[in-house]
């Protein structure tokens, strides 16, 4: 939909607030790491921020409306004719890279339920490719239910992670654990032996890791 630009006492032109309007915004607003604040949105607009609430009962809500549209641009970038396991394995790449775009609706995401279109075709999408994997109808559910949850749980943590590191004027260096230091080695031979592995480990790789080994057991699975 295409706002209908309004004029207020001859000055500068601005659009007239609709659901549409206020979302991009305020997508605008969580792309630039800031958080996700009724007054900042309403000061975006030009706006009263008390307009807004004609559209968002609450900042709940409008966070909601912002997290179904990450959830949207998800599925778009997704290609749902590819072979099961590489097009969920891309929506998850796809959802982190989401994640790491609008870090104040994704540090959200674990605990919101959106039941908007972006959450329902992201659900059937996810059904869909486990039934494909060969899973009946009550396994595909329950791996959905652990695939979903472990993507919104580490999208959480990266997206606050990113947020935290904003506010200390710093950028995010993915490092998971890092140079544990010297150590001793008999009390702890397994990380002295390990110290080189351990500092290599990066967060994308061991989201990818986790990814995996989802869809691995997904695959046994349907072999039973």
């Amino acid at each position: 939909m295409t706002a209908v630009k309004s004029t207020v006492g001859g000055g500068r032109a601005r659009p007239q607030l609709d659901r549409n309007v206020i979302l991009t915004v305020a997508m605008q607003i969580a792309a630039s790491g800031a958080p996700i604040t009724i007054r900042a949105l309403g000061a975006k607009l030009g706006a009263d921020p008390t307009a807004l609430y004609r559209h968002f009962a609450t900042r709940r809500d409008l966070v909601q409306a912002m997290f179904d549209r990450l959830l949207v641009e998800v599925n778009e970038r997704t290609n749902a004719r590819d072979p099961w396991r590489k097009r969920l394995g891309e929506a998850a790449q796809h959802y982190w890279d989401a994640c790491e775009r609008y870090p104040s609706v994704g540090a959200e995401g674990r605990t919101l339920i959106t039941r908007g279109p972006g959450e329902i075709e992201g659900v059937e999408f996810f059904l869909q490719g486990f039934r494909d994997a060969g899973l009946d109808r009550t396994d595909a559910v329950r791996f959905y239910a652990v695939f979903s949850h472990y993507l919104t749980s580490v999208g959480a943590t990266l997206a606050s992670a990113r947020l935290d590191a904003a506010s200390d004027g710093e950028e995010p260096d993915g490092v998971w654990l890092g140079d544990v230091g010297i150590v001793d080695e008999n009390r702890f031979p397994e990380v002295a032996a390990s110290r080189e592995q351990l500092a290599s480990l990066r967060d994308r790789d061991i989201f990818q890791m986790g990814v995996g080994v989802i869809l691995d057991a997904a695959e046994a699975a349907s072999r039973h």
